[in-house]
């Protein structure tokens, strides 16, 4: 969700009963280069993405670090979060709409089972929107697995609301809305409060003569009801933004086969126009990229930081490069990249007993004296209960503690340390 508004404009927005899947992306964000809602309402929401809890929810509950909007009231409750790995072990699949393959299976134990309610409400409720019926087994039915039914239909609900866009003059603008309900589903479109004749597709296009502030909504209706996105304002600068990266270049040196190091490069907008990044492309075997979105609008001054990963799958010299496309002045940003893989000499392998209660993965910590300081050696959280640790050194003793972290990336105390001394080649 990135809901766009004009200067002025309150709104709120309700999101339920939802599957998002998000992969490497925040299932729902709100953009701090609009105006967030007055009230946002996020409740029994099924989230499938491998970022913490901070950014697969994103308005700024992590104090502003992931360059989300603020929101002035929030309700959040019964969400969960599932990594993508966890999600597929667990039965659910894009092609089956991410519902579980089998009766028996539930997310991480929590839901609500109204497989008594099927006879007295209706059939509608035991079945999604899909028209999928629900397993009437005895474990609880994922609260946000589904999108809930009501008899007799449903009325229009926006899940994806018309985001902010930014444009240089001449050019041209397109708002697009997703929503849900019983079809057939009518569209209109609205600029500035006023409806535009022939705009009646999920879709519109502003024209290239559009003006700066212009503010675009639209209303959904059908034979149950309608319901009107928030405002997107359009912001049309004279001339094109400049974007400058941190770095031109990004060594990694030498990284062992296994193990992955990380890097980052933060993107200014140095100039008083918007910038939209278009979108990334990143080269070179063992590279990979993560932190912000296609479509991303950075306002005059806002930054953006992408993370960059090298993870060696065989030894020798890896270039590469990271190049962001935008409608800046310059329209394609290239930063160098350079590596190296190599095989460790030694490694320790730590394992340890899987904790009892549900957790989202664990974080494994190093430290070369037993009262410490430890350090997390872990890029990502572990979702195995096992850890290679190949950046050690011969003769060395090290000292391995591993700490649980549950769905919202909260971390529990560390385990007793495990010493463990690298033999001497």
């Amino acid at each position: 969700m990135d809901p766009g508004a004009g200067t002025g404009a309150t709104w709120n927005q309700s999101i339920y009963n939802n599957t998002l899947y998000a992969g490497t992306s925040p299932c729902i964000s709100v953009s701090p280069t609009i105006i967030p809602p007055a009230s946002l309402t996020v409740q029994n929401n099924h989230c499938i993405s491998d970022q913490p809890s901070s950014q697969a929810w994103c308005w700024n509950n992590a104090g502003g670090s992931f360059n989300c909007g603020a929101v002035s009231s929030l309700v959040f409750t019964n969400n969960i979060l599932m990594p993508t790995a966890q999600a597929a072990s667990e039965g659910y699949a894009v092609s089956n709409s991410f519902q579980p393959s089998t009766g028996s299976v539930d997310t991480v134990g929590a839901g609500l089972n109204l497989s008594a309610s099927c006879a007295s409400i209706g059939t509608s409720l035991c079945s999604d929107l899909l028209k999928v019926a629900r397993p009437a087994s005895l474990s609880p039915w994922d609260v946000g697995a589904y999108q809930y039914q009501t008899a007799g239909g449903v009325s229009p609900l926006i899940t994806v609301q018309p985001e902010f866009q930014a444009i240089t003059a001449s050019q041209t603008a397109t708002f697009s809305v997703i929503a849900a309900g019983t079809a057939p589903l009518n569209y209109q479109w609205m600029q500035n409060g006023a409806a535009i004749p022939g705009a009646t597709l999920p879709s519109y296009t502003a024209p290239a003569n559009s003006a700066d502030g212009t503010l675009y909504s639209v209303t959904v209706t059908n034979a149950f009801g309608s319901v009107t996105s928030g405002p997107a304002l359009l912001s049309v600068s004279p001339t094109p933004g400049q974007l400058t990266p941190s770095s031109s270049a990004l060594t990694f040196g030498t990284v062992y086969i296994g193990t992955q190091s990380a890097q980052s490069v933060t993107l200014t907008n140095s100039s008083n126009s918007y910038i939209t990044i278009a979108n990334l492309s990143i080269s070179g075997a063992g590279f990979t990229v993560s932190g912000e979105s296609s479509g991303l609008i950075l306002g005059p001054g806002e930054t953006a930081t992408l993370n960059v990963i090298f993870a060696p799958s065989s030894v020798g010299s890896v270039s590469g490069s990271l190049t962001i496309n935008s409608d800046a002045t310059t329209s394609s940003t290239v930063i160098a990249l350079s590596a190296a893989g190599a095989v460790p000499v030694h490694s320790v392998s730590v394992t340890w007993n899987a904790d009892t209660s549900s957790v989202f993965g664990y974080n494994v910590y190093r430290a070369t004296n037993v009262s410490g300081p430890y350090t997390k050696i872990n890029l990502t959280p572990v979702t195995t209960t096992q850890y290679g640790d190949l950046n050690v050194l011969a003769g060395q003793t090290y000292f391995y503690c591993v700490t649980a972290l549950d769905a919202n990336t909260i971390e529990s105390i560390f385990s007793t340390p495990a010493p463990v001394t690298v033999p001497t080649p």
